[in-house]
């Protein structure tokens, strides 16, 4: 194993434990501080809207007939932070999960079939058992429909990961072609 891809094994491995710790971190918060962190992130978002909508223009100049988006997103909350928790705490959380699992799992000795059904197979182990948590966490409930939300992003990050990955082994066995 080559020193660029031994530091990405380890690099992979140290985020995919970090991340599944914050994830099992989160899915522990009772429903109520849960609620404050979806909240500060939709925040976040609603300002970055704002302040995306003063450089490109619209923002600021919301009118009764033309609101700007920011104004709309307030107006409708609870709507958009339902979304976002949804679209980042499970899909995009998931998605990036999937990123350093794939790295991990395929760059450690394993071969390539055997490495992509164990990434697959813990995607769907930790999907259900963040869910499972939420049973048994006050305020919380765990859902069907987020563990195949969480699966949903997981295997789209595995699979940008290995388009990645097939681009990078492509361009790199061209260039050995015009060496």
């Amino acid at each position: 194993m080559t020193k660029s891809r031994l530091t990405i094994l380890i690099l992979s491995v140290i985020a995919l434990v970090a991340l599944t710790g914050v994830l099992v971190y989160e899915s522990c918060l009772p429903g109520k501080v849960s609620s404050e962190h979806s909240g500060a992130v939709s925040d976040a978002v609603i300002d970055a809207t704002e302040n995306i909508e003063s450089v490109v223009g619209g923002g600021g100049e919301s009118t009764p007939d033309k609101p700007s988006l920011s104004d709309k997103m307030k107006d409708n909350f609870s709507d958009f932070t339902y979304y976002v928790r949804k679209g980042i705490g499970h899909f995009g959380a998931f998605l990036v999960l999937a990123v350093f699992a794939t790295l991990a799992f395929l760059l450690s000795h394993v071969k390539p079939f055997p490495a992509l059904l164990l990434t697959i197979i813990y995607g769907f182990f930790f999907a259900t058992f963040t869910e499972s948590l939420q049973l048994i966490t006050p305020g919380r409930v765990g859902a069907i429909k987020d563990v195949l939300l969480d699966f949903s992003g997981y295997l789209v990050g595995t699979v940008i990961t290995l388009l990645v990955l097939l681009i990078i082994r492509v361009v790199k066995k061209k260039k050995l072609k015009l060496a």
